[in-house]
């Protein structure tokens, strides 16, 4: 009987809190929503682009995917002499700074390998010491398992230069998720794109 009476006290409160959660969450789908109406949609133009990139790619034990992101990014339709690479390796201990190093011999004008020192080290440390390498106008960072399009840096720069944003950010799609457990998480990440898309338009 006690636990009957308590039962019956919480419920109201229970109700409150439920509803509270669900106003708080039907807002905020709102707000995320009308950020999405607000971003503007952009086709990349055919005019050659002039802004000078910076691409920073952190990196630690990418070993398994550094030949084919190194490929693509020497195979971006964009002025070679518009941007450089600058990789930064955060302690790998497989065979990452081997192939940086044979990639920097190849191209050390635009190419950039740079080993975090000892005692440094993460994710922010690694971006930190790119940054006080880089020489463009505009920092693109992507990571060491992301595999780039060859037109990249060009809609990137196309975008850039049409708004001139503060900030630009893009979307991602696996390729190596199959499987029941593999769309629920496509479609998790999807939701995470579309909110962080509708909070950038909602500034």
């Amino acid at each position: 009987m006690v636990e009957i009476i308590l039962l019956y006290h919480l419920c109201p409160w229970i109700t409150t809190f439920a509803f509270l959660i669900l106003l708080a969450y039907g807002s905020m789908i709102l707000v995320f929503r009308r950020g999405w109406d607000r971003t503007p949609e952009h086709r990349t133009s055919a005019v050659n682009p002039s802004t000078k990139i910076s691409v920073i790619i952190p990196v630690r034990n990418e070993a398994p995917h550094l030949p084919q992101l190194m490929q693509s990014l020497d195979h971006q339709e964009y002025p070679e002499d518009l941007y450089e690479i600058i990789f930064v390796d955060d302690h790998s201990t497989d065979n990452t700074p081997s192939l940086l190093h044979e990639r920097y011999l190849k191209n050390s004008l635009r190419f950039r390998w740079i080993p975090l020192p000892e005692g440094i080290s993460g994710k922010k440390a690694a971006l930190e010491t790119a940054l006080s390498y880089a020489t463009g106008e505009l920092i693109v960072q992507t990571d060491g398992d992301v595999l780039p399009g060859t037109c990249w840096l060009f809609s990137i720069a196309s975008f850039y230069e049409k708004y001139h944003p503060r900030l630009i950010i893009m979307p991602v799609a696996f390729t190596d998720k199959s499987g029941i457990f593999g769309l629920f998480c496509k479609l998790e990440f999807a939701g995470l794109m579309a909110a962080a898309a509708g909070s950038a338009g909602a500034g």
